[in-house]
Order: C-alpha cells, then sequence, then structure tokens
C-alpha cells in the first residue's frame, strides 16, 4: 500500500510513482515531494506512518489517497479490512492517528474508496504543520474469547492446547471470565471452566502429553493434594510429581513421556539439581551438574533439549554449559544487559548428541553461535 495522492478533498494532487529510500536505525522511509512515508514493525503490528511536511493549498478537509497492491479492501464501520490476494489473510486498518507537529491528536477517519483504494480525510484547520498520519493495520483473525465478558482477572504467564483442541492458560489470576478458576484453566472453544480448585499460587509453565497436563510454578498444592512447585492434572484429579521441586518452576518441556523442568530449584524430588532435572515417570534425576544461574526456558528438538536462562546484574557474561561427561564454560558466554535473556544451551548427557550454542552473533539481546 502507498500513497498515491494528497491535497483538499476534491483537488488532490497525484504523487510520482519513484522516490527516494533512506534506513536509518528501526525506520525505512519512502520520500517524495510533500510525503514520507515511514515503515517500522512494534507490539501493534507493521506501523506505516505518512509524514506531510507542508499544508496543501485549498480550502476543506486534508486528503490522502493510499493505493492498494496485492490486495482488496472492504469497507467496514471504523475502517476497512484488507485482504492479501495470495493467501486470504485478513488486515484490518482501524486504529487511525493523526497527530500535528504541537503533539495535538486530530480528527480523521479512514474510508474504503472503491475494492483498490483507501482515503484518508483529516479536519486540519488548526493543525501545525507537519502532520503525521498513522493508520496502523493488525491481523483481523485475532478474536475476543468471550467477547462482552472480561477476561482473567491477572497476569496470564503460558498457554498450551492439547490435541481435542482445548486450550488451557495459567498465571496469577482466580477468574476467567466469569468462572473462578485459582490459577489455570480451560477453553473448550466456547466457554471456560476450572481444573478442579486449581493450585495454591501463581503457574508459570504448562507441558501437554496426551490427556496429561503438566503445571510448573510457585504453588505447594494442587486441587487438594500436595504438591511442590509441579503437578499433573489428568483431565479429572491432581497428582503430585513426587516431592517436587524446593523452589520456582519457570519452564517445562517434553521428550517422550519424560518431563525436563527448569526454574529457581536446588533440589527435585530430594535429589540436588541445580535449576534443571528429569522425570521419568516414577523419579526425578539431575542433568550433570544442572545450571548456575535460574532457567527461564525449556524447549525439545530431535534429541536436544534447549535451556534459556536470565543473567542479573554485576557480571557482563552469563555462563552457559554443556554436558558431555562433564559440564564446561563454552566459549564467552553470553553478553547482555543486567536483566536479559541469554539464548540457549542444549543438553546431551541423556538426549544423546548435539552442541551448545554460546555468545557470538548477536540479535538484540538474544545470542547465538553457528558450527562448532
Amino acid at each position: 500500500m502507498t500513497a498515491s495522492a494528497f491535497g483538499r478533498e476534491g483537488n488532490a494532487v497525484l504523487l510520482p510513482a519513484f522516490g527516494t529510500v533512506a534506513v536509518s536505525e528501526k525506520f525505512v522511509s519512502f520520500v517524495r515531494p510533500g510525503l514520507t512515508e515511514e515503515y517500522s514493525v512494534s507490539v501493534d503490528g507493521v506501523r506505516q506512518d505518512f509524514i506531510l511536511a507542508d499544508r496543501p493549498a485549498g480550502s476543506g478537509e486534508l486528503y490522502l489517497e493510499l493505493t492498494l497492491h496485492g490486495a482488496t479492501a472492504e469497507a467496514r464501520a471504523d475502517g476497512a479490512t484488507l485482504t492479501l490476494n495470495a493467501s486470504g489473510r485478513k488486515l484490518v486498518y482501524n486504529r487511525l492517528h493523526v497527530t500535528d507537529a504541537t503533539g495535538n491528536e486530530l480528527a480523521a477517519r479512514l474510508e474504503g474508496s472503491g475494492t483498490d483504494l483507501l482515503a484518508i480525510q483529516v479536519d486540519d484547520v488548526n493543525a501545525t504543520y507537519p502532520l503525521r498520519i498513522d493508520p496502523t493495520f493488525s491481523d483481523a483473525n485475532w478474536v475476543s474469547m468471550n467477547p462482552g465478558i472480561p477476561g482473567a482477572s491477572n497476569t496470564v504467564n503460558a498457554c498450551v492446547s492439547d490435541g481435542s483442541g482445548n486450550l488451557y492458560i495459567g498465571g496469577g489470576f482466580s477468574l476467567v471470565g466469569n468462572v473462578l478458576a485459582n490459577h489455570i484453566a480451560k477453553w473448550d472453544g466456547s466457554s471456560w471452566s476450572a481444573l478442579g480448585t486449581g493450585v495454591g499460587s501463581t503457574v508459570y509453565a504448562l507441558a501437554v502429553n496426551g490427556t496429561d497436563l503438566y503445571v510448573g510454578g510457585s504453588f505447594t498444592t494442587a486441587g487438594a493434594v500436595s504438591a511442590n512447585r509441579i503437578a499433573k492434572w489428568d483431565g479429572s484429579s491432581w497428582s503430585a510429581l513426587g516431592t517436587g521441586m524446593n523452589n520456582t518452576v519457570n519452564a517445562l518441556a517434553l521428550s517422550g513421556t519424560d518431563v525436563y523442568a527448569g526454574g529457581a530449584f536446588a533440589t527435585a524430588g530430594g535429589v540436588l539439581a541445580n535449576r534443571i532435572a528429569k522425570w521419568d515417570g516414577n523419579s526425578w534425576s539431575a542433568l550433570g551438574t544442572g545450571m548456575n544461574n535460574t532457567v527461564r526456558a525449556l524447549a525439545v528438538s530431535g534429541a536436544d533439549l534447549y535451556a534459556g536462562g536470565l543473567h542479573h546484574g554485576g557480571c557482563s557474561k552469563y555462563q552457559l554449559h554443556r554436558q558431555m561427561g562433564r559440564q564446561q564454560l563454552v566459549g564467552s558466554g553470553c553478553g547482555g544487559d543486567q536483566l536479559g535473556l541469554c539464548c540457549c544451551g542444549e543438553w546431551h548427557g541423556p538426549l544423546r548428541r548435539g552442541r551448545f550454542h554460546h555468545g557470538g552473533r548477536r540479535i538484540g539481546q538474544l545470542h547465538r553461535q553457528m558450527g562448532r
């Protein structure tokens, strides 16, 4: 989508098809006489701003015409829906913001003007130029779960789905929609339900294996059962995994029937297990000498288990390790901010083979070394 004309309604001037492209840090700009298109990416979606340097001549509302490429437009009450020709994916333009040089927000609207055109109209009578026009778009496939009913009463930290299409969420909440649900709940596609009486404190991790849901967090009870920081829901009742952990479980991952847990704990089932451990269905075991700081994330890929952690304060390097009969520091670890996610280690003892990724190429606060 590009700007094709601007000016006053009924008297817009066509823009040239070609201009100058400039790249600066997180922004890409397409510059043509009188107008700059600025592109960036944020959590809200792809942001495409239109910056008008000077007030167009004439009277009436400011008019900006946008031409679509590879998509068709359909008008809606609060903007327009774009359907991508190649994939059928729908994008919604419904969050139009226009501000002037002083930061004042101006009255504006976005309308469909045919299947390949959108029109933005702005009341700029009292505006100070330049103007910034931001018609941020987002994915139309997002929908509210139980629209009209409040969501969770507190933070949701983890989500997982099972083979039947049920969604489970865990966190710090005690209410989801209009259902009392202590820190964990299930969405069946139409309504929320509790899992028994839930767990006694915050949930940080979820994992599903068939009909079994594994839950990790800071709780010490699950239902009426004593369950230290980790528990299993079998669809009807809660059970403990041995005597559990002596501190928080932040992450879970499954490999076959084995359950891997990572967190801030030092023991699992009474066994010394520094922040990472394995449950084989009957008992807990350590993974070598474990990790030297809290584990925040786990993932299994084939025969490899990846572990990520948070590095906090004081040190400039986070120590990542591998197990090949012994534990050792690989490379220089990961540098980062005082609180940052360091990328992933692979566990090699019980999972047979692999390599450990350590400090090297930097992408934001994520680090990965390819090869050896």
